[in-house]
């Protein structure tokens, strides 16, 4: 039981972090590892009249298909591994973490939209690079979460509006990987001012035969780069030991040099 509980704990703290990530942080969509990029539709032909001289008095027509355009797709940006290292070096770490905890693998997430099922920022993909980092304490937690996104100077202000602008609902519902309702419970958090500016949410979800998964997030912006950490549990959540990590991230934003 305790096993079923780690990954069920693990698997919906992901999809409730890295929605809250989407917004905070522009949004990014990780294709599964086992698919198959589809192949693109072939041009529509659109039949065209030629007159063609024959010795017939009336003149036939040969229809010539003539190819219309199609819509290139957008590129997927690709992060500058060279940004991604700096943003790792100003990442949250296991020593910033009380004894008992370890780093986690995180998790990636196929959602293109944040709370309240309002789009992607729409300069998401004009972001220079994003790092995230998950840690776990227990067997079914608690959980923290930092995603670290760096956008060039026009966007990150706007970026950070848009995340705020966003939390629009008390609750939404999506769709999990096996095709059942999902339904988060959101709510504004009074916290501390981190960075140049900052506010929190709280998400709520439900787990059947586990209880109330609650996360506790805080946005945070300093200077070009945007942070979500979040504390997330099934027991109750400690505003404190959020408090600090907001704290040092911050702290640790502040250092970041663009390399």
């Amino acid at each position: 039981m305790a096993r079923g509980r780690v990954r069920l704990a693990r698997g919906t703290l992901a999809g409730v972090l890295l929605v809250l990530a989407l917004v905070g942080c522009g949004g990014r969509k990780k294709a599964d590892a086992t698919a198959t990029p589809a192949e693109p539709d072939p041009p529509t032909a659109v039949p065209t009249l030629v007159s063609t001289a024959t010795p017939s008095p009336e003149p036939t027509h040969t229809l010539v298909p003539t190819p219309t355009a199609t819509a290139t797709p957008q590129p997927t940006p690709t992060p500058d591994p060279v940004i991604v290292d700096a943003l790792a070096d100003v990442a949250l770490t296991l020593a910033d973490m009380p004894a008992g905890w370890a780093e986690t693998p995180t998790e990636p997430s196929d959602s293109d939209t944040g709370p309240c099922g309002n789009p992607d920022f729409d300069r998401k993909n004009n972001k220079l690079g994003e790092y995230e980092v998950q840690f776990q304490a227990g067997d079914s937690g608690p959980f923290v979460l930092q995603n670290l996104v760096e956008f060039p100077e026009g966007d990150a202000a706007d970026a950070m509006a848009w995340a705020k602008s966003s939390l629009t609902c008390t609750e939404w519902t999506e769709t999990d990987p096996n095709g059942a309702p999902v339904t988060y419970r959101l709510s504004p958090l009074e916290m501390p001012p981190f960075g140049d500016e900052s506010f929190a949410a709280r998400v709520e979800v439900d787990i059947a035969e586990v209880g109330t998964l609650t996360t506790d997030t805080v946005f945070l912006r300093v200077g070009t780069l945007l942070s979500i950490v979040g504390y997330s549990s099934i027991q109750d959540t400690d505003l404190d030991a959020l408090t600090e990590l907001a704290a040092t991230a911050a702290k640790r934003m502040a250092t970041f040099e663009q390399p």
